[in-house]
């Protein structure tokens, strides 16, 4: 995705939640966005730059992260209108604006017309829909399916999913239920109150 700032060269970017774990961020700059569902401008809140090979729960401590979250509810926003974005690029070589950010949060133009994350469509979009085939499936067109993201953004049925939170999960299994059985059965079994 390409994150620009008004008349200003673009920066790539991409979200940290798509990071290769460990989720280190390296040299890279860390940059949090505010990007309402609702088609309001994102604005940028932060821009952090880690030292090399920097884990980005150390380069964004959890509670830095989650105060931009806290401050977003508070003004009546969603939880999931943050993201956070990893540029390649050195803060040195950023925008002046962006590495001279102020209190006042910076208008961006996020090259990514679709968000990730939940769209519902009905039933009433999903009749009579255009469709192309090929040896292995019958598809519909990109041109179409953007539409249907649109009209589902338009009429409010849209939920965004940010991924930065996965660099501050811990990791669990697969299987759920085997781990939390096992830890039932160690904890309430004869033998496992000995060992608690």
């Amino acid at each position: 995705m390409r994150v620009q700032l008004t008349d200003l060269p673009p920066v790539l970017a991409r979200s940290l939640g798509d990071l290769p774990k460990p989720y280190s961020v390296g040299e890279s700059t860390v940059l949090v966005i505010r990007w309402p569902s609702n088609g309001s401008a994102p604005t940028l809140q932060a821009v952090v730059e880690p030292g090399a090979g920097a884990a980005a729960e150390q380069a964004l401590p959890f509670r830095e992260i989650w105060s931009h979250v806290a401050t977003a509810v508070a003004d009546g926003g969603a939880a999931n209108d943050v993201e956070v974005l990893v540029s390649k690029r050195p803060r040195q070589r950023l925008p002046d604006t962006l590495v001279g950010l102020t209190d006042a949060p910076e208008l961006v133009d996020i090259s990514v017309r679709h968000r990730g994350g939940v769209y519902l469509f009905p039933r009433s979009l999903l009749t009579d829909l255009e469709v192309t085939s090929n040896n292995r499936a019958v598809l519909i067109p990109k041109r179409v399916v953007e539409e249907l993201l649109d009209a589902a953004a338009l009429a409010g049925l849209f939920a965004p999913l940010p991924l930065w939170y996965l660099a501050y999960a811990s990791d669990r299994p697969p299987d759920l239920f085997s781990a939390q059985r096992a830890e039932y059965d160690s904890r309430f079994s004869a033998r496992g109150q000995q060992l608690v």
